[in-house]
């Protein structure tokens, strides 16, 4: 029993290694492939040898056409190389050599080989069908393609010129006090629709409403009409000689920076205003009889001053104005005076001395007034106090001194120098 299973072990060990050695022997060789069974002529196809672990030498021919860039020989790998056929049939290319394998049986091994494409001939081109095409002509559009109107009216005013349905711009004029307007109209067509019309707010200046006819259609006519209110003043005011206005038309007009927008009275009278709180000054913006427009402080119902500014080391000033009490002051000269490029009211300094200094009353920044001084060669603004002219004076009397002693020291080297060279 024992020989019987030794024996089974030593046939099956023997198929078994006959399995592997023909496994190795198959798995070498030469294969060839065509990129296509079917050309039409004048294309080409490729060839492609492929060499399975072995080294191959090649040899190649067709019986139609020309072959390129055919390999010599290929070592375990593959290579391609084109046909193209010369002639409407059959093209065989015919693929022979020899191969060694690298395991297993390594003799060399012939083979001859071959793959065969149709070439067929080239397809004549279809000739084009004429095909009669029956255009519908289009529906007519029956709908009413009637869009201007029959009537255009305003109840303020009168439109300009007279109304015509093929007129389509138009002008009121009204008076300043005027705020509303209604626009009436109508379509010459019962079937068309109208709109743009009924009551309207007005703006001081320039209003352009539209009013739209629709024809049934769906086309479209615009009547424009531009209504004009008045920008003249309705309020009044007398300041100094001149007679001021207050403006209404205030569109593209700008507002000082830090006020917001309030209301005041004016003689009796409310108007529109800016107020600024850090400042405590409420501003309203009128016109003179020049026609020169420009913000006013308003104080208890009058006009107080001109609001104005100026700029000086990055800092706002308002310019305010001089109290006739405040004018006269011992030391100085009321006048006017140039800080930077402006010229203000203010004052100078009567000694000589403090030529480059002029004084200015302004309100800064938090709504304080302050007599300011003014350096003009260092171009400097800073609050006058006592302190500030006491220091000045200072600084006038050691100059003074310093000068005056200077002289003296020369003028006593001078006349020793001249007794010296008398006594020689």
């Amino acid at each position: 029993m024992k020989m019987l299973k030794k024996f089974e072990m030593i046939v099956m060990t023997i198929c078994l290694c006959l399995t592997l050695q023909l496994k190795m022997v198959g798995a070498a060789g030469v294969s060839v492939s065509a990129s296509s069974s079917s050309i039409t002529i004048g294309s080409s196809f490729k060839v492609r040898i492929t060499a399975s672990d072995c080294y191959t030498t090649i040899s190649t021919s067709t019986n139609n056409g020309s072959i390129s860039g055919a390999p010599k020989d290929i070592d375990s790998g593959s290579a391609s190389f084109t046909v193209k056929p010369s002639k409407v049939g059959t093209c065989t290319v015919t693929i022979s050599g020899t191969y060694a394998a690298y395991s297993g049986n390594t003799k060399d091994i012939s083979f001859s080989k071959t793959v065969t494409v149709t070439v067929k001939d080239k397809a004549s081109k279809p000739q084009p069908t004429t095909q009669t095409t029956t255009t519908e002509k289009p529906k007519e559009d029956t709908r009413s393609k009637e869009n201007a109107l029959s009537s255009l009216s305003v109840n303020e005013g009168t439109i300009s010129p007279k109304f015509s349905a093929n007129t389509t711009k138009y002008t009121v004029n009204l008076e300043g006090n005027k705020t509303k307007i209604k626009i009436d109209a109508k379509a010459k067509d019962s079937k068309a629709k109208v709109s743009g019309t009924g009551e309207k707010n007005l703006k001081v200046g320039k209003n352009t409403f539209v009013v739209k006819c629709t024809a049934e259609n769906g086309s479209t006519r615009n009547y424009t009409i531009i209504v004009n209110v008045d920008e003249k003043p309705l309020v009044y005011t007398e300041y100094g000689k001149q007679k001021l206005g207050v403006v209404r038309n205030l569109e593209g007009v700008n507002i000082p920076a830090g006020f917001e927008k309030s209301t005041t009275q004016l003689d009796g009278q409310k108007i529109d205003a800016w107020t600024n709180k850090n400042l405590n000054l409420t501003i309203s913006y009128l016109v003179d009889e020049q026609n020169k427009k420009a913000y006013y402080v308003v104080e208890n119902g009058k006009i107080a001053y001109e609001y104005q500014i100026v700029d000086i080391d990055d800092r706002h000033f308002v310019i305010v104005p001089i109290d006739n009490k405040l004018k006269e002051r011992e030391g100085f000269q009321f006048q006017k005076v140039q800080v930077r490029e402006i010229e203000l009211d203010g004052w100078t300094y009567q000694d000589k001395a403090m030529k480059n200094y002029v004084q200015v009353y302004l309100m800064n920044e938090k709504g304080e007034k302050h007599i300011y001084d003014y350096e003009s060669t260092e171009a400097q603004l800073q609050i006058y106090t006592e302190a500030t002219k006491e220091e000045k004076g200072i600084d006038v009397f050691m100059v003074t001194t310093i000068v005056f002693g200077l002289t003296s020291v020369a003028l006593l080297g001078l006349s020793i120098y001249l007794k010296k060279k008398t006594n020689s």
